[in-house]
């Protein structure tokens, strides 16, 4: 009979797992993983955002009428699933409070304002 020792011993000792890569290479094409997303996106956002993402632009909330001012670009993380995705954005603040702000994502300005200048 053995020991756990002895066990332990026999494990450390065996060689590691071949990998079928012929399977690893049809997971990964299966998944998407042969798709540049990352330039993708980036294709798709800067469309939607031109002449908006300046700093300093004036824009107004369509709901209420308040006027905001872009004080700066920023990206921000958002998970999905199994993965991170880098979105574009912009640091959004009062006109009357420019130490008061809040993000706003670059697919949601249109909806939520309108540049003014």
């Amino acid at each position: 009979m053995t020991t756990k020792r002895q066990k332990k011993k026999n494990k450390k000792k065996q060689l590691p797992k071949e990998r079928n890569w012929v399977a690893v290479a049809a997971i990964q094409r299966k998944a998407g993983a042969h798709k540049d997303r990352k330039k993708e996106q980036q294709t798709s956002l800067s469309g939607q955002s031109e002449g908006i993402m300046t700093i300093g632009t004036l824009l107004r909330c369509k709901n209420n009428q308040n006027l905001y001012l872009i004080t700066r670009e920023r990206d921000s993380l958002k998970n999905r699933k199994r993965r991170t995705i880098k979105l574009q954005g912009v640091r959004v603040s009062p006109v009357d409070r420019l130490d008061w702000g809040f993000a706003v994502l670059a697919s949601e300005m249109e909806h939520r304002f309108e540049v003014l200048g």
